[in-house]
């Protein structure tokens, strides 16, 4: 059915390389959209407020999305792209770092 959901949550980021991890508090919205029994489109906006900082490193950003979805009965087919720009804050100054992709996949509803 045709929705639209107010989202809060957190964000946690991990660094592999150097180890730290900072977490972030998200707002944001999502939605569907269905133009007939079974086709629709989905999309999602989350704002990712500044984290508190780790060893000196922070980050915040946005997250922008949108697909389309093929339902029938409790099987979804979806196709998303994303864009999901964080700018990292250290000591050094900021990083802008856009990340940006395709998702698919299936889900069930049960």
């Amino acid at each position: 059915a045709t929705n639209l959901t107010l989202q809060a949550g957190l964000k946690e980021e991990d660094n592999v390389t150097t180890g730290l991890g900072v977490r972030s508090i998200f707002l944001g919205l999502s939605g569907s959209l269905y133009f007939a029994k079974f086709i629709g489109i989905n999309a999602i906006y989350r704002h990712y407020f500044a984290s508190t900082p780790s060893n000196g490193v922070s980050f915040s950003g946005d997250r922008i999305q949108g697909g389309l979805l093929v339902e029938i009965r409790i099987v979804r087919v979806f196709a998303n792209y994303f864009a999901e720009p964080l700018t990292w804050t250290g000591a050094s100054g900021s990083t802008a770092i856009p990340t940006t992709g395709y998702e698919m996949g299936v889900m069930f509803f049960l």
